[in-house]
């Protein structure tokens, strides 16, 4: 059975909560959450399909806990996952910076695993 690793950093609680939503809603006994805080390379290349969830702060930094963690997932190998992201951030005093660090998150990975999961801007206002 294919394994799941939902990997997130968290310095309030609310990238974790949705990281646990999201869990909850696949009902997958084979998914498993990961802080990137503690997670390693090895947690990385065990699992098949990749979320990763962060949060933005400031004017478009990657949460902390990601800052670290990329050195990590640039040395894992994810040439052949399937990978999704998720972010957070606030949207109405960061407005021009919103989700950038996932952003900056997808950039560093694009070109090194499958990321699906695209979703159309259409309705939303900026």
């Amino acid at each position: 059975m294919a394994k799941v690793g939902i990997f997130y950093g968290s310095s309030t609680g609310n990238t974790e909560f949705i990281a646990e939503k999201i869990k909850k809603f696949l009902d997958m006994e084979n998914v498993e959450l990961f802080n990137v805080d503690v997670a390693e390379k090895a947690d990385i290349e065990k699992c098949d399909y990749l979320i990763f969830g962060l949060s933005t702060w400031g004017l478009g930094d990657m949460q902390d806990d990601w800052e670290d963690f990329i050195s990590t997932l640039a040395e894992a190998d994810i040439s052949k996952k399937k990978t999704a992201l998720f972010g957070l951030g606030d949207q109405e005093v960061y407005a021009e910076s919103f989700v950038d660090g996932m952003g900056h998150l997808y950039n560093m990975i694009k070109d090194k695993t499958n990321i699906v999961g695209e979703w159309p801007a259409d309705d939303y206002r900026f």
